[in-house]
Protein backbone atom coordinates (compact mmCIF):
# COMPACT_ATOMS: atom_id res chain seq x y z
CA UNK A 1 0.00 0.00 0.00
CA UNK A 2 2.68 2.23 1.08
CA UNK A 3 4.87 1.17 -2.51
CA UNK A 4 1.77 2.17 -4.24
CA UNK A 5 1.31 5.34 -2.91
CA UNK A 6 5.09 6.38 -3.48
CA UNK A 7 4.57 5.20 -7.49
CA UNK A 8 1.34 8.03 -7.59
CA UNK A 9 3.45 10.36 -6.38
CA UNK A 10 6.51 9.63 -8.76
CA UNK A 11 3.55 9.65 -12.06
CA UNK A 12 2.66 13.10 -10.61
CA UNK A 13 6.19 14.63 -11.26
CA UNK A 14 6.72 12.74 -14.35
CA UNK A 15 8.80 14.37 -17.40
CA UNK A 16 5.32 13.99 -19.17
CA UNK A 17 3.89 16.61 -17.17
CA UNK A 18 6.87 19.16 -16.56
CA UNK A 19 7.43 19.16 -20.52
CA UNK A 20 4.22 21.00 -20.58
CA UNK A 21 6.02 24.29 -19.90
CA UNK A 22 9.23 24.74 -22.37
CA UNK A 23 12.18 26.77 -21.57
CA UNK A 24 13.72 27.10 -24.51
CA UNK A 25 15.92 29.84 -25.56
CA UNK A 26 13.33 29.92 -28.72
CA UNK A 27 10.57 30.59 -26.49
CA UNK A 28 12.26 33.28 -25.07
CA UNK A 29 12.79 35.44 -27.73
CA UNK A 30 9.30 35.30 -28.65
CA UNK A 31 7.84 35.49 -25.17
CA UNK A 32 4.64 38.68 -25.56
CA UNK A 33 7.04 40.21 -22.71
CA UNK A 34 9.81 40.98 -24.86
CA UNK A 35 7.85 41.72 -27.92
CA UNK A 36 5.76 44.31 -25.90
CA UNK A 37 8.58 46.27 -24.65
CA UNK A 38 9.55 48.13 -27.66
CA UNK A 39 5.59 48.45 -28.85
CA UNK A 40 4.85 50.72 -25.93
CA UNK A 41 8.44 52.66 -25.96
CA UNK A 42 7.24 53.53 -29.80
CA UNK A 43 3.62 54.50 -28.32
CA UNK A 44 5.23 56.49 -25.86
CA UNK A 45 7.42 58.44 -28.26
CA UNK A 46 4.40 59.17 -30.83
CA UNK A 47 2.39 60.37 -27.56
CA UNK A 48 5.07 62.93 -26.61
CA UNK A 49 5.73 64.03 -29.77
CA UNK A 50 1.79 64.71 -30.57
CA UNK A 51 2.15 66.69 -27.62
CA UNK A 52 4.97 68.91 -28.71
CA UNK A 53 2.70 69.69 -32.24
CA UNK A 54 0.04 71.07 -30.44
CA UNK A 55 2.23 73.09 -27.56
CA UNK A 56 3.66 74.95 -30.66
CA UNK A 57 1.31 77.30 -29.78
CA UNK A 58 0.54 78.05 -26.66
CA UNK A 59 -1.93 80.51 -24.35
CA UNK A 60 0.90 83.02 -22.72
CA UNK A 61 -0.58 85.43 -19.93
CA UNK A 62 -0.96 88.57 -20.92
CA UNK A 63 1.58 90.66 -22.23
CA UNK A 64 3.92 88.02 -22.14
CA UNK A 65 7.28 87.74 -24.39
CA UNK A 66 7.25 86.04 -27.18
CA UNK A 67 9.75 83.98 -28.90
CA UNK A 68 10.54 85.39 -32.52
CA UNK A 69 10.47 82.30 -34.06
CA UNK A 70 6.72 81.86 -33.36
CA UNK A 71 5.51 84.71 -35.51
CA UNK A 72 7.08 85.79 -38.77
CA UNK A 73 3.51 87.77 -40.07
CA UNK A 74 0.38 88.79 -38.57
CA UNK A 75 -2.70 89.14 -40.35
CA UNK A 76 -5.14 92.90 -38.68
CA UNK A 77 -8.99 91.99 -39.22
CA UNK A 78 -11.53 94.35 -38.82
CA UNK A 79 -11.78 95.47 -34.93
CA UNK A 80 -14.97 94.19 -33.58
CA UNK A 81 -16.75 96.79 -32.64
CA UNK A 82 -18.48 96.45 -29.33
CA UNK A 83 -19.43 100.23 -28.41
CA UNK A 84 -22.33 101.85 -29.64
CA UNK A 85 -20.14 104.54 -32.08
CA UNK A 86 -20.37 103.79 -35.65
CA UNK A 87 -17.36 103.57 -37.52
CA UNK A 88 -14.56 103.50 -34.71
CA UNK A 89 -13.45 100.03 -35.67
CA UNK A 90 -12.46 101.34 -39.07
CA UNK A 91 -10.77 104.00 -37.60
CA UNK A 92 -8.44 101.85 -34.59
CA UNK A 93 -8.09 98.90 -37.51
CA UNK A 94 -6.54 101.59 -39.85
CA UNK A 95 -4.14 103.23 -37.38
CA UNK A 96 -3.12 99.47 -36.12
CA UNK A 97 -1.98 98.77 -39.70
CA UNK A 98 -0.51 101.99 -40.23
CA UNK A 99 1.55 101.52 -37.05
CA UNK A 100 2.81 97.44 -37.36
CA UNK A 101 4.09 98.26 -41.24
CA UNK A 102 5.91 101.64 -39.72
CA UNK A 103 7.44 99.18 -37.31
CA UNK A 104 8.69 96.70 -39.60
CA UNK A 105 9.46 93.67 -36.84
CA UNK A 106 6.35 91.66 -38.52
CA UNK A 107 5.16 91.53 -41.72
CA UNK A 108 1.58 92.46 -42.44
CA UNK A 109 -0.19 89.76 -44.67
CA UNK A 110 -3.35 89.35 -46.05
CA UNK A 111 -5.85 87.07 -44.64
CA UNK A 112 -5.13 83.12 -44.81
CA UNK A 113 -1.28 84.26 -45.88
CA UNK A 114 -0.02 84.83 -42.06
CA UNK A 115 1.31 82.99 -39.54
CA UNK A 116 -1.28 84.81 -36.78
CA UNK A 117 -4.33 86.68 -36.51
CA UNK A 118 -4.21 89.86 -34.58
CA UNK A 119 -8.15 89.91 -33.23
CA UNK A 120 -8.79 93.22 -31.39
CA UNK A 121 -12.35 94.41 -29.73
CA UNK A 122 -13.53 97.75 -29.00
CA UNK A 123 -15.20 96.96 -25.69
CA UNK A 124 -16.53 99.91 -24.41
CA UNK A 125 -17.10 103.77 -24.77
CA UNK A 126 -17.74 106.26 -22.14
CA UNK A 127 -17.89 109.82 -21.93
CA UNK A 128 -18.30 112.12 -18.94
CA UNK A 129 -18.34 115.60 -18.18
CA UNK A 130 -15.65 116.33 -15.77
CA UNK A 131 -15.78 120.56 -15.90
CA UNK A 132 -18.62 122.47 -15.35
CA UNK A 133 -18.84 126.77 -15.90
CA UNK A 134 -20.61 129.37 -13.46
CA UNK A 135 -23.52 128.54 -14.95
CA UNK A 136 -22.96 124.85 -14.09
CA UNK A 137 -23.02 123.83 -18.41
CA UNK A 138 -20.69 121.21 -18.93
CA UNK A 139 -17.10 122.92 -20.38
CA UNK A 140 -15.03 119.98 -20.65
CA UNK A 141 -15.67 115.81 -21.21
CA UNK A 142 -13.90 112.87 -21.24
CA UNK A 143 -14.18 109.81 -23.51
CA UNK A 144 -12.87 106.73 -22.72
CA UNK A 145 -12.38 103.74 -24.44
CA UNK A 146 -11.53 99.99 -23.40
CA UNK A 147 -9.67 97.45 -26.00
CA UNK A 148 -8.42 94.33 -26.15
CA UNK A 149 -6.03 92.82 -28.69
CA UNK A 150 -5.07 88.80 -29.37
CA UNK A 151 -2.88 86.96 -31.22
CA UNK A 152 -4.80 83.85 -32.56
CA UNK A 153 -3.15 80.64 -34.87
CA UNK A 154 -5.69 80.72 -37.14
CA UNK A 155 -6.06 77.15 -38.25
CA UNK A 156 -6.72 76.09 -34.38
CA UNK A 157 -8.14 79.22 -32.72
CA UNK A 158 -5.38 78.56 -30.12
CA UNK A 159 -4.50 82.22 -28.20
CA UNK A 160 -0.69 82.68 -28.69
CA UNK A 161 -0.92 86.15 -26.55
CA UNK A 162 -3.32 88.43 -24.98
CA UNK A 163 -2.64 92.44 -24.57
CA UNK A 164 -5.14 91.78 -21.86
CA UNK A 165 -7.85 95.12 -21.37
CA UNK A 166 -6.50 98.35 -22.49
CA UNK A 167 -8.15 101.95 -21.63
CA UNK A 168 -7.60 104.99 -22.70
CA UNK A 169 -8.86 108.55 -22.76
CA UNK A 170 -8.84 112.02 -23.79
CA UNK A 171 -10.66 115.02 -22.56
CA UNK A 172 -11.80 117.55 -24.77
CA UNK A 173 -13.31 121.63 -24.23
CA UNK A 174 -17.59 122.01 -24.58
CA UNK A 175 -19.42 124.72 -25.79
CA UNK A 176 -22.71 126.31 -26.63
CA UNK A 177 -22.12 125.23 -30.83
CA UNK A 178 -23.07 121.47 -31.02
CA UNK A 179 -21.15 121.05 -34.47
CA UNK A 180 -18.20 122.49 -32.95
CA UNK A 181 -18.51 120.26 -29.60
CA UNK A 182 -19.28 116.69 -32.07
CA UNK A 183 -15.88 118.01 -33.82
CA UNK A 184 -14.02 118.23 -30.45
CA UNK A 185 -15.35 114.75 -29.51
CA UNK A 186 -14.13 113.16 -32.91
CA UNK A 187 -10.93 114.85 -32.41
CA UNK A 188 -10.85 113.04 -29.22
CA UNK A 189 -12.09 109.89 -30.82
CA UNK A 190 -9.44 109.73 -33.14
CA UNK A 191 -6.41 110.23 -30.45
CA UNK A 192 -7.76 107.44 -28.66
CA UNK A 193 -7.49 105.04 -31.40
CA UNK A 194 -4.02 106.30 -31.98
CA UNK A 195 -3.08 105.83 -28.48
CA UNK A 196 -4.89 102.38 -28.26
CA UNK A 197 -2.89 101.10 -31.93
CA UNK A 198 0.53 102.76 -30.33
CA UNK A 199 -0.18 100.49 -27.06
CA UNK A 200 -1.11 97.09 -28.82
CA UNK A 201 2.22 98.06 -31.49
CA UNK A 202 4.56 98.35 -28.50
CA UNK A 203 3.05 95.73 -26.15
CA UNK A 204 2.69 92.67 -29.26
CA UNK A 205 6.42 93.66 -31.06
CA UNK A 206 8.24 94.47 -27.68
CA UNK A 207 8.08 91.18 -26.85
CA UNK A 208 9.59 89.39 -28.93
Amino acid sequence: MLSGLRFSTTTWSSPSVTTTWPRSSTASSNSPRTVFRPMKLRLVSLTLLALLSACSYRLVRDGARLPSSQIDSVTVPLARNQTIEAGLEDRFTQVLLERLRADGRVTVAEAGQAAAEMRCALKSLRTDNVSYDSAGRAAAARATVTAECRLVEPASGTVIWSSGERIASEQYPLGNDPLVNEAARDAALAEICRDLAETFRALLLDSF
